[in-house]
């Protein structure tokens, strides 16, 4: 995506796999159209998706060749242990997850 684009270009889709429920929750929460069940290298109206599979919500390109969604998280490792912990409320993490 170029610099300038709007949400326009963002939809919500789901995996076979992927909860289609929330799927449907998180377009209606952030105004997005819901694409339904898909296949993301079948979609040609918009470049990028939020795109819930079995391993959860991941931001996932579209089109021919796409290459698999990207994911944060924050749950395990370091990050966790510092949320669970309260490592540094001023960190950016925190921050983040306040």
């Amino acid at each position: 995506m170029s610099p300038g684009n709007t949400l326009s270009e963002l939809a919500v889709g789901c995996s076979p796999l992927g909860d289609l429920h929330a799927a449907r929750s998180l377009s209606e929460a952030l105004s997005l159209p819901l694409l339904g069940t898909l296949r993301p290298r079948d979609v040609r109206d918009y470049p990028v998706l939020l795109f819930l599979d079995e391993n959860g919500l991941g931001l996932q390109v579209t089109g021919k060749g796409a290459p698999g969604p990207v994911r944060a998280e924050f749950v395990t490792g370091k990050a966790g242990y510092r949320r669970e912990h309260g490592g540094g409320t001023g960190q950016l993490i925190a921050k983040l997850l306040a």
